[in-house]
């Protein structure tokens, strides 16, 4: 199976060839039947005809028991042909897009997972056109964006795409998006004049992160917000999940993980009391974490090389950076 990160060109493939076969294959969204001349391969097994379908590893990930049960909830229902997409919200470095991954893990499904801050023109979304020299002269081609070839399933298994920060779309893209997601699940590209659908077994899902701490964001179109049937709020694992996250990712002992996670908390009520602008996320403390446990540095030292640099040294006596650093002295300092 191929998982390339979307955008990257695949073997250009002329206009001609590209009308040819969508016309042939839109109609049913299947591949063409195999050449009588040749035997077709045996198929290949998927995890899912297998009947591998695993638990969510509470060792390497945490989930509260409503969100699992939303979760396994919103897989039932779009494999019972209700088509229904799924929202997750909460602050950058809290898991997820990560709990994208252990419900198709889960499934035994793949992830195709669509970086929407690097993604950003339309024809990375869609494709494009491009023009190479050969020996009957200058010859126009037509490049499939792999987001489309994911969402239909051309050369990919159908999975779960994840369109991670959706709010870092700009509003051209997500009218492409809407289209896709609507009733229709489908999506017009006037480049080849054919209509691309939707495998029926994809399954969309997306991360964002709203508020105003997030710059370079835009905010989330009511339109496209309501495309999404559910919504989930993912917030910090509780003190104890989070330090045997660390402990089992990582290989910390747990006495400095429960550290590093007091640390954290102390923080993130910070944050909510508005005296400093973010939380330490779980993505900071694994960084942190991995520099205990590899490389036999200090809980200070590795603290200060992962997440005190990027609080604001302004102020002095009074900045951010202080304030985290008179955490950390006052946590770590005395064990």
């Amino acid at each position: 199976m191929r998982k390339r990160a979307a955008g990257v060109q695949t073997p250009p493939m002329s206009v001609a060839d590209w009308e040819k076969m969508w016309a042939a294959k839109q109609a049913t969204n299947t591949p063409p039947p195999p050449d009588p001349a040749k035997p077709e391969p045996p198929k290949k097994e998927t995890k899912k005809e297998r009947g591998v379908v695993r638990e969510i590893d509470p060792n390497y990930f945490y989930v509260t028991p409503e969100n699992a049960a939303h979760s396994k909830t919103w897989v039932e229902i779009n494999d019972a042909g209700v088509r229904m997409h799924m929202l997750l919200i909460g602050p950058a470095g809290c898991g997820k897009t990560t709990l994208f991954k252990e419900i198709a893990r889960k499934y035994g499904k793949p992830v195709y997972q669509v970086d929407a801050a690097a993604v950003t023109s339309i024809d990375r979304w869609l494709g494009h056109k491009d023009v190479r020299i050969t020996e009957r002269g200058p010859e126009t081609t037509y490049i499939l964006s792999e987001f489309l070839r994911w969402i239909s399933a051309d050369g990919f298994d159908p999975g779960y795409v994840v369109i991670d920060e959706i709010t870092r779309t700009p509003p051209q893209v997500g009218n492409i998006l809407m289209s896709i997601l609507d009733g229709s699940e489908s999506v017009w590209v006037p480049e080849l004049g054919v209509r691309i659908n939707v495998h029926p077994e994809t399954r969309f899902g997306a991360t964002a992160n709203i508020g105003v701490g997030f710059t370079g964001t835009y905010s989330l179109d009511q339109a496209l917000q309501d495309r999404f049937g559910m919504t989930l709020e993912v917030t910090w694992p509780v003190p104890a999940e989070e330090a045997k996250i660390l402990v089992k990712r990582t290989g910390i002992e747990d006495a400095k993980a429960k550290i590093l996670v007091d640390v954290a908390s102390q923080v993130r009520q910070k944050a909510d009391e508005g005296t400093v602008a973010k939380p330490v996320s779980t993505r900071s403390l694994l960084n942190a974490a991995q520099l205990v446990a590899r490389a036999d540095r200090s809980i200070i030292d590795a603290a200060e090389a992962t997440f005190v640099k990027q609080y604001s040294p302004e102020g002095k006596g009074n900045s951010e950076r202080t304030i985290i650093q008179l955490i950390l002295q006052g946590v770590a300092g005395t064990r």
